[in-house]
C-alpha cells in the first residue's frame, strides 16, 4: 500500500497490496479496498 502523507486512513480500514491513495483522500472505519486499486484525490469512502 502506498499513500500520500496528507491522507486520512482509519486504522481499522483494510487496504489491499499495491493500492495507491492520493492526497486528501479519507478512508473511514471498516472500509475494505482490494489489491492494486487507485483512490483519487479528495475521495471519501465509508463502509456500506
Amino acid at each position: 500500500m502506498q499513500y500520500h502523507p496528507l491522507t486520512n486512513v482509519h486504522p481499522e480500514a483494510k487496504i489491499g497490496k499495491g493500492t495507491v491513495i492520493e492526497p486528501f483522500a479519507t478512508i473511514h472505519k471498516d472500509v475494505v479496498i482490494g489489491d492494486n486499486c487507485w483512490i483519487g484525490p479528495n475521495v471519501v469512502l465509508f463502509d456500506g
